[in-house]
């Protein structure tokens, strides 16, 4: 970093020199940088990390769209004579589709039909699809479609043997196959036209911690109450489930009358809930993750003054968190990375050179995580200046000095 002197006035040459030599001899630094300090971040060992990573990428989501009805295991809605890009396009994620359950040979075009297959791809989820009115798998409603429809409605043998081919004969869905659908592919088959209703949307259930203790690495130290609630009105869903994974796996389970369940073990845990409308669609899945751990002793807190750029000895003070006191037979250790074994901790002590310092809790028996804190601020090396003889220029009222300056930590602040 290089400065220049504002020059002075003055009316003889060797006054001017012996000025200059002084103010070489008085200049000074200032330094202003400001340290560098740590964050504190949420305290998880690299296992627990990639675990609770695992833990998000899994979902039993179904893909969504506001046109088709999508369950747990059938796509039905399907207009007759949907193209495959128009079938995609109509999905809020993406599918792929295939002829049979054994998806080995993909359909990139032509029509969608029932009893096709489609794969989410986001988790692999694949469900059955039901083009209305499509009985027999040709991706149309036809003359042939009606006639199955007929018999099945009387109680005659017929090609509609299974949900799917039941989804696509109840067109306007109201549970079964009966005169109204008839009349729906009649219209559409004499004037080309008949509406399919699009499906409720169900909203994600709501889940939260309504009771539990957190400590300063956001672990809960205490039970936890988690409190699950459905979002839509009552009249208009099924039923909201839930389900635990992580260091405790269950099944989905319809969620209490109060909504509300109870962890009590350590480890670390994903709650995972779903809202099912009435017509067995279902919402987005909900999600938590919560890392139980009683059985821990809290870190130690480390401070330091002054945190600004300094060429004195830094001040260390190191302290228990609030209940964990040494009063009570806890027990502060420290060391530095100047030294390497950890000493009891009795009252603050001083740091002459950067380092890093680490401190532990304990009670005798287990040790809290390591709390490190780095100190970056102190500078005791003298600034170096320089003035370069070839540089100074000389006139009969003036003199200009080229003045050098430079750091080797907190970088030059100002000449004076």
């Amino acid at each position: 970093m290089k400065r220049v002197t504002k020059f002075a006035k003055l009316g003889f040459i060797g006054i001017l020199f012996a000025i200059a030599i002084a103010i070489i001899a008085s200049l000074q630094i200032v330094n202003v940088n400001k340290s560098n300090l740590k964050d504190r971040e949420m305290n998880l060992s690299e296992e627990e990390r990639l675990f609770i990573d695992k833990l998000k990428a899994e979902n039993d989501d179904n893909p969504e769209s506001t046109i088709y009805l999508v369950t747990d295991e059938v796509i039905s809605r399907v207009r007759p004579e949907t193209t495959v890009e128009s079938f995609k396009g109509n999905m809020e994620q993406g599918v792929e589709l295939y002829t049979d359950e054994n998806l080995i040979e993909k359909v990139e075009s032509g029509l969608v039909k029932t009893g096709m297959y489609a794969v989410y791809t986001q988790n692999g989820r694949k469900y059955k699809i039901s083009v209305a009115g499509d009985i027999d798998g040709d991706g149309k409603a036809t003359q042939i479609d009606l006639t199955h429809m007929i018999r099945y409605a009387q109680k005659c043998e017929s090609k509609i043997e299974g949900e799917v081919e039941e989804k696509a004969g109840d067109i306007v869905v109201n549970g079964e196959i009966d005169r109204a659908d008839i009349d729906w592919m009649i219209e559409y088959l004499v004037f080309g036209r008949g509406n399919i209703e699009n499906p409720n949307q169900v909203e994600s259930p709501k889940v939260e911690v309504i009771d539990g203790d957190q400590d300063l690495d956001r672990d809960y130290k205490t039970d936890v109450k988690v409190k699950i609630t459905e979002q839509n009105i009552s009249s208009q869903t099924e039923k909201t489930v839930y389900k635990i994974s992580g260091d405790m796996e269950t099944e989905y389970t319809v969620i209490p009358e109060n909504g509300e369940i109870t962890l009590t073990q350590d480890g670390i845990y994903k709650i995972t809930a779903y809202t099912y409308g009435i017509e067995g669609n279902k919402s987005k899945g909900a999600n938590l993750i919560i890392k139980i751990e009683t059985n821990k002793i809290e870190s130690p807190i480390i401070t330091a003054e002054p945190t600004e750029w300094t060429n004195e000895n830094v001040n260390v003070t190191i302290t228990a968190p609030e209940g964990y006191e040494t009063e009570k037979g806890y027990v502060i250790k420290y060391k530095t990375s100047l030294s390497e074994e950890y000493r009891k901790y009795e009252e603050p002590f001083e740091v002459s050179e950067n380092c890093m310092i680490y401190a532990i809790l304990t009670d005798g028996t287990i040790e809290s995580d390591e709390t490190e804190y780095e100190v970056t601020n102190i500078d005791k090396i003298d600034p170096q200046i320089a003035v370069n003889p070839e540089e100074i220029e000389v006139s009969n009222d003036k003199i200009v000095l080229k003045v050098e300056g430079t750091d080797n930590e907190s970088g030059l602040g100002e000449i004076k």
